[in-house]
């Protein structure tokens, strides 16, 4: 008989099942969330663990058929600015080792995400002895020089630094970020694996047939809403905060010489 493996994925600063739109939850929520949800579909168990922040939020949580988010008390029972929880990472990682013991539970790998949970991983990857794989989502360096960030703490360049080379894969998004990996990082390419950002089919899906069917789709859509058929439209998704860089877009929808018709969503 073939025992399904165990993985273990740490999402240390912010909870996959915390509600989206806050500073610190959104796509990466959802990625961890669903990744972990697919995975034990496909036949895996899955132990999700993330820093308690509410005292009544539940111990341990079935979030999917073999899937389960497990709160760990690290620090204060309150949400925490990430730049306090770079302090907390082996508090975070012995209470997750103390989880795993306490169920007699042996993990075949360790998945984390951000760097934050990169350092924690460490300690457990070593401990357990077993592959490490690590998403870092964003990195400091590369922020810094695109000015997505004006500072980075000098605790998270370094634990980028040094986790990129001792991981045993870093998992990419795009093959542009596996090529940032490489310049900026001189991270090996047998170390890189580039995995693309999926889609959920029963949420989303593409326009089928010819232009009158997708005419007929964007009618519909814009009269669920309440929206003029023939307004040209420009949407923006994503939280409201600095990084996300909505300003710079308003100030560019205020130098169009003719906004006549067109809305910015």
């Amino acid at each position: 008989m073939t025992l399904s493996p165990r993985v273990a994925v740490l999402s240390f600063h912010t909870s996959p099942l915390a509600p989206l739109g806050g500073a610190a939850t959104g796509g990466m929520n959802v990625y961890v969330r669903e990744v972990s949800a697919r995975l034990a579909r496909d036949g895996a168990s899955v132990d999700v663990f993330t820093r308690r922040e509410h005292a009544e939020t539940p111990a341990v949580v079935e979030f999917a058929p073999g899937a389960r988010l497990i709160q760990i008390e690290a620090g204060a029972v309150a949400p925490l600015h990430k730049h306090e929880l770079i302090a907390l990472t082996s508090e975070f990682a012995d209470g997750v080792a103390a989880f795993a013991a306490s169920e007699g539970v042996r993990y075949d790998v360790l998945h984390s995400h951000y760097w934050l949970s990169g350092v924690a991983g460490e300690e457990l990857a070593s401990d357990w002895d077993v592959p490490h794989l690590g998403m870092f989502h964003t990195l400091g360096e590369i922020k810094l020089r695109a000015r997505a960030s004006e500072h980075e703490p000098a605790e998270r360049l370094a634990g980028e630094r040094r986790l990129v080379q001792s991981l045993d894969k870093v998992v990419a998004a795009t093959e542009y970020e596996r090529r940032l990996l490489r310049q900026i990082y001189r991270v090996p390419a047998a170390q890189i694996e580039v995995i693309p950002l999926g889609v959920d089919p029963e949420r989303f899906s593409p326009l089928r047939g010819d232009a009158r069917t997708a005419q007929g789709s964007r009618t519909e859509a814009r009269s669920s809403l309440g929206m003029p058929v023939d307004e040209r439209v420009i949407l923006a998704v994503g939280r409201v905060e600095p990084l996300k860089g909505l300003d710079i877009l308003i100030r560019a929808f205020g130098e169009l010489t003719d906004r006549s018709g067109v809305r910015l969503v």
